[in-house]
């Protein structure tokens, strides 16, 4: 059954615990690897990505969030900042309007933290809103 999961359409981002990511990208380009895997698998799942780290992938996770941030153009940043507050917005609002005491809500730095999350990894599931007309 795997838990209702298409094992074909998991990824796997192994990295070297050993080295700091600002290393491995310098050696062999592992956050602009990561970046085009996630991307390319976005485009063929035809869904979002669900990203999934342990350990010390989490601080590895976390450092290729920051980079890609540095790696988008600032305009681009921008426009995926701007899309991702309205996003919030109306999911606030829907949670809010619709869910009572059953809509749950993530507060304090953990809230703050996968909001962020999601912000980022927007670009990678609609990057065809990525355009200026949907700011």
């Amino acid at each position: 059954d795997n838990l209702g999961y298409d094992v074909s359409s998991i990824v796997g981002l192994p990295y070297d615990w050993r080295l700091s990511p600002d290393i491995m990208e310098k050696r062999d380009g592992f956050l602009t690897l990561t970046r085009l895997r996630i991307e390319a698998a976005v485009k063929t799942n035809k869904a979002p990505a669900v990203m999934v780290a342990h350990s010390m992938g989490n601080v590895v996770f976390r450092y290729f969030l920051e980079w890609l941030k540095h790696e988008l153009k600032e305009e681009a940043y921008v426009r995926l900042v701007k899309r991702a507050e309205k996003r919030a917005k109306v999911k606030q609002y829907s949670q809010s309007a619709g869910g009572g005491a059953a809509a749950a809500t993530t507060t304090g730095w953990m809230g703050i933290m996968s909001s962020g999350f999601d912000d980022v990894l927007s670009y990678f599931t609609e990057p065809e809103n990525n355009t200026e007309e949907n700011d």
